[in-house]
């Protein structure tokens, strides 16, 4: 049974914080029991970083590959203060079959600046 499942994240930049810059990595690892391939599509991804006034700072449907997969790829963001939107969604398995594929992503934010 394939499934799409969408998360939603959130992280704040205080207004009276003095950020020099705001930096998001993303990491997206898909997983194949027995092994992954070397080459091919792995799945799929679709990705949006929303400020808080809504500007769009990433957007897109994007399909991984074994071979070109996704490492702490950055996006550099504005120091816009209040609450940023972060979601992310792709496509997997349910069930039995999530035990033979899966996939798993990794986000972090990094700032510089006086907090």
């Amino acid at each position: 049974n394939l499934s799409w499942k969408s998360y939603e994240h959130h992280f704040v930049i205080e207004s009276e914080w003095e950020v020099k810059f705001v930096m998001l990595l993303l990491t997206v690892d898909y997983h194949l029991s027995g092994g992954d391939p070397s080459e091919g599509p792995a799945g799929t991804l679709d990705f949006s970083i929303k400020d808080p006034n809504g500007g769009e700072h990433a957007e897109g449907y994007e399909m991984v590959t074994w071979n070109n997969g996704i490492s702490e790829r950055p996006y550099l963001l504005p120091s816009i203060p209040g609450t940023w939107t972060i979601t992310i969604s792709g496509s997997g398995l349910e069930g039995a079959g999530s035990i033979a594929y899966s996939g798993e992503y990794e986000l972090r934010v990094e700032t510089e600046g006086l907090v």
